[in-house]
Order: C-alpha cells, then sequence, then structure tokens
C-alpha cells in the first residue's frame, strides 16, 4: 500500500522563468550585381556559388559583358578563371594586397595603355574606322591611321581572350591602309610607332653605279652646238702627256649641233633608266617587307631576302621547298608554317594561271 506522509508537506519548488532569446536581426547581403555595374579590372568577391569553397575568396574582372548572362573572373590567390552568373559577384573593398594587381589594370590616365581605353573600346574603335572608311568610300587614310596609333599605343594591355580579334582587325587596318594611301599625294602621312620611328632602316641605300658614273663622263664630253673642240675631260686634265684623250676632228656646225642632241638624249635615257631601277628596287623592299608584316613574320627574313637579291615574293615560288625550309631554320612552328602555307598557296596560283594559258592557247 502507498505510504502516508506525515507532518507538514514540504513547499513545492518552482523553476525560475527562463529568459526569451529575442531572434536574431536578418542579415543584409550586399545588392546582387546587375549585368553591366563592373568593368574590366574591377575586383570582386565570390558569394552564393555551389563550390563553397569558392565563397569570400577574391577576384579579378577579366571580361564583363552587360549581353552575357555570366561574367569571366580571374582568382587573385591562384590566378584560376571562373565563369560566375552576375548574382554571384560583390563589389569588394579596395585593399593594400590588391595593388600587385593595379599593374596589370589599365590606367585610366597612365601608361597601362596610353589611351586610357579597356579593349572593348579599343576593339570598337577599330571596328568604326574600317566602318567609316567604307562608307566615304574616298582616299582618307585618316581614321585608320588614327585607331592603329590608338592600338599600337596601348602596349602591355592585357587582350585576354580578346586577342585573336584584336589580330585579325589589325590585319584588315593594315591592309585598308596600304590600299588607300597610294592613292594620292595628298593623303595623309602613316602614322608610325615610336618604336619604328626610331629603329634604322633596314634597306641600304642604294649606290651609284658604275654605269651612271661613266653616264656623266660622257656627258662632259658632249659637243655643245657652235663649239668645234669638246669639253676638256677631268682626267685628260691630270692624265701624263701623250696619254690622254685625242681630240676629235672639228665638225661643222650643223654636224655638231646633230650629234650633241644625239649623245644628250642618250644620255638623258641612261640616267632616266638608272633612276626608275633604283625606284624599282625601293618599291620591291617595300612590298616584300608589307608582306612580311601581314605574314607576322621575323624581321630577320627581310635582310636574308635582300641578301639573295629577292625583290617579290612571287620569286620564292621558284624555289625547292628545301631550301625554304633552310630559311625557317630556328623560327618557331606558327612564323614556320604561315611562311610555307603562303608560298604553297602562290604556287598554286601560278598553276592555275598557267593551266589556263594553256588551255587558251590549245
Amino acid at each position: 500500500p502507498p505510504l502516508d506522509y506525515i507532518g507538514t508537506a514540504a513547499p513545492a519548488v518552482k523553476e525560475a522563468p527562463r529568459p526569451q532569446r529575442k531572434a536574431p536581426p536578418p542579415v543584409q547581403s550586399a545588392p546582387a550585381a546587375s549585368p553591366g555595374s563592373f568593368r574590366f579590372g574591377d575586383i570582386v568577391i565570390l558569394s552564393g556559388l555551389r563550390t563553397t569553397e569558392l565563397n569570400g575568396e577574391r577576384a579579378k574582372i577579366v571580361k564583363a559583358d552587360a549581353s552575357d548572362s555570366r561574367v569571366q573572373c580571374k582568382l587573385l590567390g591562384t590566378g584560376k578563371k571562373l565563369l560566375v552568373k552576375w548574382p554571384n559577384i560583390q563589389k569588394a573593398p579596395a585593399l593594400e594586397s590588391d595593388a600587385d594587381e593595379g599593374d596589370k589594370r589599365p590606367a585610366a590616365n597612365g601608361a597601362g595603355g596610353a589611351t586610357g581605353k579597356n579593349p572593348e573600346a579599343l576593339l570598337e574603335l577599330m571596328k568604326q574606322a574600317l566602318a567609316m572608311t567604307a562608307a566615304m568610300q574616298s582616299s582618307d587614310a585618316g581614321p585608320v591611321c588614327e585607331a592603329l596609333a590608338e592600338v599600337e599605343a596601348a602596349e602591355g594591355l592585357d587582350w585576354g581572350d580578346l586577342l585573336p580579334k584584336k589580330k585579325q582587325l589589325l590585319k584588315k587596318l593594315r591592309a585598308k591602309r596600304k590600299k588607300i594611301a597610294p592613292q594620292g599625294d595628298d593623303s595623309p602621312a602613316l602614322v608610325e610607332s615610336p618604336e619604328r620611328a626610331a629603329a634604322p632602316d633596314p634597306v641600304p641605300k642604294s649606290k651609284p653605279t658604275s654605269a651612271s658614273s661613266s653616264h656623266t663622263s660622257e656627258k662632259d664630253w658632249v659637243v655643245l652646238p657652235g663649239t668645234l673642240s669638246p669639253t676638256p675631260s677631268p682626267t685628260g686634265a691630270t692624265a701624263p702627256s701623250g696619254r690622254g684623250p685625242k681630240a676629235d676632228p672639228p665638225l661643222p656646225s650643223g654636224a655638231g649641233a646633230s650629234a650633241g642632241a644625239a649623245a644628250g638624249a642618250s644620255a638623258g635615257a641612261s640616267v632616266g633608266a638608272g633612276v626608275a631601277a633604283a625606284a624599282d628596287q625601293k618599291a620591291g623592299a617595300s612590298d616584300l617587307r608589307t608582306w612580311c608584316e601581314e605574314l607576322q613574320l621575323p624581321l630577320e627574313l627581310i635582310a636574308a631576302l635582300e641578301a639573295e637579291e629577292v625583290t617579290d615574293p612571287q620569286e620564292l615560288t621558284g624555289v625547292p621547298d628545301e631550301e625554304l625550309t633552310a630559311l625557317t631554320k630556328g623560327w618557331k612552328i606558327g612564323p614556320k608554317g604561315r611562311f610555307m602555307k603562303a608560298i604553297r598557296k602562290m604556287k598554286a596560283l601560278e598553276q592555275v594561271e598557267l593551266g589556263s594559258t594553256c588551255g587558251s592557247i590549245a
């Protein structure tokens, strides 16, 4: 049976009320980034990614296009590139550790490109120059030269994935400049980069040949109209007696005039031929240099071809592949492949022209 409690009952122990904890205030996260709110070179913080190890990491904007749903970032710690959505990046406060990344970012007024423009702006400038030149349909190469000067002045700029597009537009601009500039003397002078302006001209100036000096000496012996004896030769004045050139017999005035005119015309034609040959040689060297620059070949190839008396790239189609390969010894695969591909393309075009010529004759 249950025991009966005898005596006064002990007071019941009441538990003290526990203090109620207040709910923590809601965490206010940074507003999500909207497309176009960041630009190339900005420092951001990653958040909300499935890979939790990357949340909180600091990264640098490499490519940001408002039309894309993702932005390309580069981790400051490891250098790894990622594609993240706009809501997963937040503006990061500036730190001293970001000073090392500052030299890679295009400065607004500094030398990271002297123009203070990002790669996207330079690409747009080149596209506008091409479109403006095509719309004007004139011989004004000003917009093309200005765009080339802007791009060449932006040295050290990190183009990233836009580098192939830059090379393609540069090639088109240089071809357009080459096509427009020779059309008129009133076209503006081509803008050269400081490095090209300071570099010495690899094409040596042609020295006067013995043929031109002989033409000059012959011109001194031309019998002028109304004279009976030729002008004394400079060598005849210093030559010993008995060994100097013999004087021609006097001619009648009419005969002397006709002989002088004929000799003067011959000397003028010879001098003109020498000047034309020198001009052709200079034009050939210019075409050879332009061809090498368009294919982005090493500059030492120009000197090697000039040493072999090559004035036109078309002349290389008759050279065996073994000798062409010897010219590219020590090159990288890229320039070597472009050089051999260009030669084979010219050979194929030459074969097609020869075939069409033979077919028309038959």
